[in-house]
Parts: structure tokens; C-alpha cells; sequence
């Protein structure tokens, strides 16, 4: 989409801030807020429109006959000879606990397995950053010396003697 396009722009940023952006798109947009000034700006204008909109409503209470309705609507509603009525609590079973102790255990097995079918990796050497060769008055060889950034390694050659 071609976000350079005010309509389009100001289209996303007021259903962002109405919060009927949902799912993917309201992700998507989240991070093209993050990456473009331009999105953010026309986000935050739409949400100082629309604020100061609802500062100017007074809220109203509605009448206990719309919340009646509502409820009936949802399934809600009950009857006052169902307020009488007093659920049974259900008989406890033992099959719950015999599959908490076999998850546990296979959570247990995966572990250990996990742990022993591993590959140890070895450690990684630092690589060599520096290396010197001190030789003697025939330029020999005598000691080879590496650096790296965590170690010093001094080596002897076969050519020091005592």
C-alpha cells in the first residue's frame, strides 16, 4: 500500500485509534508507526481529535430496561425461581491426578532425554589476534607467543635449551 497517500494515512490512524484496527493490520500499523514519522504524526492528530471530542459527552446512565434487554440478548436473564436453585458440587475423580503424574513424568523423561541426547558442543577458541616469534642471536626460534582478546599463550620450541 502506498502510505504516502493522505486519505488512505488518515483512513488507518483513525480506525487505530477508534480500535477497530484489528489483528494483522493493527500489528502491521503498530510497526509502521515505529518507522515512519510521517504515520505517527497523523496518529497522533487523530487521537487529539478524537479525545477532545469525548471530553465534551456527558455520560448518561441507560434506563434498567436496556440493560434487561441486553442481558435477554446474551442469554443472561433468569427467572427468580431459578435464584432458588443451588448447583451440586461435582463428585471429585481420581482420573485427573493419574494424568498430572503421567504428564509430569513424560515432562520429566523429555527433560533428561533432552539433556543426554544433547551434543556437547566444545569450546570455542578465541581467535588469534597477535603472534610473536622471539628467537635467539641465530634467529632461531625460541618462544612463539599468541594474543588473543581473552588470552596470552607463551609456547617453548624445541630450540630452547637451558
Amino acid at each position: 500500500m502506498n502510505y504516502k497517500n493522505e486519505t488512505l494515512r488518515n483512513a488507518l490512524a483513525a480506525e487505530y485509534v477508534l480500535g477497530t484496527l484489528r489483528g494483522g493490520a493493527r500489528r502491521r500499523y503498530q510497526q509502521l508507526m515505529m518507522e515512519s514519522q510521517l504515520i505517527t504524526e497523523t496518529t497522533w492528530m487523530w487521537e487529539q481529535y478524537l479525545n477532545g471530542l469525548g471530553q465534551n459527552v456527558q455520560p448518561v446512565e441507560p434506563p434498567a430496561l436496556v440493560w434487561q434487554a441486553i442481558e435477554r440478548q446474551l442469554g443472561l436473564a433468569y427467572d427468580s425461581a431459578d435464584s432458588n436453585v443451588v448447583a451440586m458440587p461435582a463428585a471429585k475423580s481420581s482420573r485427573p491426578v493419574v494424568w498430572q503424574a503421567i504428564a509430569g513424568l513424560a515432562t520429566a523423561a523429555a527433560i533428561i532425554l533432552a539433556v543426554v541426547l544433547m551434543p556437547a558442543t566444545p569450546p570455542v577458541k578465541a581467535p588469534v589476534t597477535d603472534i610473536a616469534v622471539v628467537t635467539d642471536a641465530e634467529a632461531k626460534p625460541l618462544w612463539l607467543i599468541e594474543i588473543s582478546t581473552s588470552t596470552l599463550a607463551v609456547r617453548t620450541t624445541a630450540n630452547l635449551t637451558a
